[in-house]
Order: structure tokens, then sequence, then C-alpha cells
């Protein structure tokens, strides 16, 4: 039977998709590489690391955080990891917060943190982030492509 305890830690399908990518794509992440060294990766898990990657940097600091981190780097393939899954909303957040970015000297992005926050984040404190669903159908398609690729 399972407890509370095992639901909360059970591990999303889309991260057991990404364990056989995630040493090469946390690697070329922090070496500066990243354009290179995703070539050789399934674009799904380009797609689900980075959105792993910026959810994680906007939780922590918001998209300020993320584009003063090494992070920054994933931010086309996160948006695009989002419309993917099927959240175009989150995508168009993560696209306006990129174009403040880019014009702004000072940019305030409190707006699109909310709306990131309202889209994507976490539901209570102990629950995986509104994405993971989401997610895992993606990854669950990506795995039975690649399967049938290799027959």
């Amino acid at each position: 039977m399972a407890t509370f305890r095992n639901l909360l830690r059970r591990t999303p399908a889309y991260r057991r998709f990404l364990s056989d990518w995630q040493d090469s794509l946390e690697s070329a992440l922090g070496s500066g590489t990243w354009s290179k060294s995703r070539q050789a990766i399934p674009e799904e898990a380009v797609h689900l690391f980075a959105m792993d990657q910026l959810y994680a940097q906007v939780h922590q600091n918001g998209f300020a955080g993320l584009f003063d981190s090494p992070a920054s780097a994933v931010v086309d393939d996160a948006r695009d990891g989002f419309a993917a899954v099927g959240l175009p909303g989150v995508a168009t957040t993560i696209k306006r917060a990129q174009e403040r970015n880019a014009t702004d000297a000072h940019p305030d992005y409190s707006k699109e943190d909310n709306e990131f926050y309202g889209a994507a984040h976490t539901e209570g404190m102990l629950g995986h982030p509104k994405y993971v669903p989401f997610a895992d159908a993606y990854a669950l398609q990506a795995r039975q492509r690649l399967e049938g690729r290799a027959r």
C-alpha cells in the first residue's frame, strides 16, 4: 500500500527518461558549451532538462536570477519545451521575460515572475511543479518514438 510519504517521493517519469542524458547535459551547461553539446541528445531530453533548469532558477531567484546564471544558456530550449509539452502560456511568459532582458537596462520581471509561478509553480508545499504531468506525457511519447526508431 502506498503511503503519503511514498507518493511525495515518486520520481516523475520525465526525470527517469532524462537519466540517460543527465550527466552530459549538466556538464554542457556548466562548461559553457551548451549549444554544441546538446546536438547529440534527443530534442525532448534537451527540452525537459532545460525546463527543469529554468524552473529551478526562476523558483529560487526569479527571472532576474535566471538571466544572471549559467542556466540562461537553456532559456530558448526551455521556452520551446514548455510549448512542446502543451503549456504555451508559460512559453509566452518566458518569451516576454527574454524580450525585457534584451531591451531594459534594469528590467523588472515581477509580472513575468508572477505569471510563471501561477502557471508552473508547485501546488502546495510538498507537491511537484504543475508542469510535471505535461512533462511526463511528453517523455512517454519521446521514449516510444525513440524505441520505435531503434527497432
